[in-house]
């Protein structure tokens, strides 16, 4: 596999980037909630189960090696693209780009009857899918949360690449050219050398004369 201009990347490092990376963003999403009393929509809920989801996986890709760890990274971006997928429809909610989700219209439902809808009035708040409740450079919490998914999905791509290039991984034995196996395995560069060792032409031995026997 061609790695030039790829760079390196531990996995374990990599991992933990990614956790904290998910982390941070779970804890910003309850700052806003929380302490800027913001309270989120449903497809603010729905952006954030990839974060856990990443933080899920990312303990396996630290604690194992390999083939496992190597999984552990995939599914962690395809997440995270899952993610900056939602984010994007949720930025085209807010521009009036399409309509959003049945959820997206608050907490009403068309079958309520008026205690419930009552209910649902006071005992929660209503967001709509529409608000911007906060934006900065005109760019809403949505906005943001799709340009840093999409960076933390890129870079957990490369981070996988990266890992099938350095260490060769998931190669089964007996396939593929001994030298593109793993460097570790010390007997696999034992028998290249001596598979690659050019043969030596035997050159024609001249035959001595046969002796003469005694008369």
């Amino acid at each position: 596999m061609q790695c030039s201009g790829l760079p390196q990347i531990d996995t374990r490092l990599a991992a933990i980037l990614l956790m904290l990376g998910s982390a941070a963003m779970l804890m910003g999403a309850l700052f806003f909630q929380e302490v800027m009393n913001l309270p989120p929509c449903v497809l603010c809920i729905y952006q954030r189960v990839p974060y856990i989801v990443v933080i899920g996986l990312s303990v396996p890709a630290i604690l194992l090696r390999g083939c496992p760890a190597l999984l552990m990274l995939w599914l962690s971006a395809l997440a995270l693209f899952i993610d900056a997928g939602i984010a994007g429809f949720h930025v085209g909610v807010e521009k009036g780009w399409w309509e959003g989700l049945g959820e997206c219209s608050g907490n009403f439902n068309a079958n309520m009857t008026i205690e419930e809808l009552r209910a649902a009035v006071l005992g929660a708040p209503i967001v709509r899918c529409t608000d911007v409740p906060w934006s900065l450079f005109g760019i809403s919490m949505a906005g943001y949360n799709m340009i840093i998914a999409t960076a933390m999905a890129i870079f957990a791509t490369l981070s996988a690449c990266s890992m099938c290039c350095k260490d060769k991984v998931c190669i089964p034995e007996g396939t593929g050219n001994i030298a593109d196996r793993p460097k570790g395995n010390a007997m696999a560069a034992d028998i290249g050398k001596i598979v690659d060792k050019p043969k030596k032409k035997k050159g024609k031995t001249a035959k001595k004369p046969a002796k003469k026997g005694k008369k």
